[in-house]
């Protein structure tokens, strides 16, 4: 797996261990074309903000390596901070059009790749189970609760379909 690169401006130190993939939204629209406008935000911006990877309706950027701590969810170490370009605020009859879906496609994808690669289980992680060192999968609102005070984020947003995404992470089948 080898995606277009456009380094982020901001990032710590190295990490071994990746525990958790974080799924987050960008409070950008799902267009083609989105990744690269938000990996060019991290490759400009002075705020310490990034992601490993960028995903839109047609695209997916990589921001930082795997091998390196982005800024994205508070605590960052042991995690890979994954972008779905999405308002995050919204109806929840968005995530079943053809963008969406094409998006949270893409996205399944690249955790189940992602997961095979570092050895994350493909399942949903609780507050309480991130806490505990858990591997799996979970949002910037999980971490956010997981460690009050490290962060305020609540995406990819309330009405985000995580029994759909994650069906589709562990089946391989595409649509939500």
């Amino acid at each position: 797996m080898s995606y277009p690169f456009v380094a982020a401006g901001h990032h710590g130190g190295a990490q071994t261990t990746i525990k958790r993939l974080v799924i987050h939204g960008t409070v950008s629209p799902a267009v083609r074309g989105g990744a690269r406008g938000v990996a060019r935000y991290f490759a400009t911006t002075p705020k310490q903000t990034s992601a490993h990877y960028v995903v839109d309706p047609g695209e997916i950027i990589q921001c930082v390596p795997d091998s390196v701590i982005a800024w994205h969810d508070g605590t960052n170490s042991n995690s890979i901070g994954i972008e779905l370009c999405d308002p995050v605020d919204g109806p929840a009859a968005r995530w079943t059009d053809s963008a969406h879906v094409s998006m949270l496609t893409l996205a399944s994808n690249l955790v189940r790749e992602l997961a095979a690669k570092h050895g994350v289980p493909l399942v949903r992680l609780t507050p309480q189970q991130i806490r505990a060192g858990a591997k799996g999968v979970c949002g910037h609102v999980d971490m956010r609760d997981a460690f009050p005070g490290a962060t305020t984020h609540y995406d990819p947003g309330p009405s985000f379909p995580w029994g759909a995404f994650m069906h589709m992470v562990q089946s391989g089948a595409g649509g939500v």
